[in-house]
């Protein structure tokens, strides 16, 4: 499929912006919410086996 320039710059853009709002989000939990989170995920996989 192909995209103008403009277009393919627009997500581009979009996609950056999308990586910088979870890195803050990512800087700005603590390390246990994170822990926390990670746990409840392999948790979640174990369920699923």
């Amino acid at each position: 499929m192909f995209l103008s320039i403009e277009n393919r710059l627009d997500m581009v853009g979009e996609s950056m912006d999308n990586v910088g709002e979870s890195m803050d989000n990512t800087t700005s939990n603590s390390n246990s919410e994170r822990q926390q989170g990670v746990q409840e995920f392999l948790d979640a996989v174990a369920e699923t086996q």
